[in-house]
């Protein structure tokens, strides 16, 4: 929806499902984005219907194609939720970022994710797994904990704590980079160094 500026993509079939189905040689629908040199295969409400058992089993199959596919960066957003749309990407990726927030919810699901992981690596060994902490209240006494936690025990791979900022959900609401819509400049560098980080 932010990349596009529209905000009914969600609901049209295709995009990101293409991944799945995709032939060799096979030029991909993509979406054009506000963005120069960016193309997007958009996620959508049915995509849970990718949720079966062999679409790991594709996944797989499909290594190659994917990684061959004619761009210098590919980036897949997917669902928090554990199954086949998390773990696909993974088999593909050189690098994955799990997101976490300091609440219960995501205490409760790390090991779970981590599980998945594990899996992941037999295959792909060479996925290296980075952790961004979100939304983060410094001045709330569970996140301090929850992020002393975290350090303690992933310890390196805890990258970037990104504080919580209306700043964030103002530069989406104008269909902007953080750091090309915010004014904390500090704020702006910390997104941009995440970013270069990545690629």
């Amino acid at each position: 929806q932010f990349l596009t500026g529209n905000l009914e993509i969600n609901k049209n079939p295709g995009g990101a499902e293409r991944l799945f189905d995709l032939e060799e040689g096979e030029e991909l629908p993509y979406t054009d984005t506000l963005l120069p040199n960016v193309k997007l295969l958009h996620g959508h409400r049915d995509l849970p219907l990718l949720d079966t058992d062999d679409t790991l089993e594709k996944a797989i199959e499909l290594r190659a194609a994917i990684r061959d596919l004619p761009f210098a960066y590919i980036i897949i957003d997917t669902p928090p939720a554990l199954g086949p749309r998390i773990a696909a990407p993974m088999l593909w990726a050189d690098e994955a970022y799990i997101v976490v927030e300091a609440h219960l919810s995501s205490v409760t699901g790390l090991d779970d994710t981590f599980d998945t992981v594990d899996l992941v690596k037999g295959i792909n060994p060479d996925l290296d797994v980075k952790m961004v902490l979100n939304r983060y209240v410094k001045a709330a006494t569970f996140s301090k904990q929850f992020r002393d936690a975290l350090m303690e025990r992933f310890g390196p791979m805890l990258v970037v704590e990104f504080a919580l900022r209306t700043a964030v959900s103002d530069a989406c609401q104008n269909f902007r980079p953080v750091w090309k819509h915010a004014k904390d400049k500090a704020l702006k560098q910390q997104w941009r160094e995440l970013v270069m980080r990545a690629i």
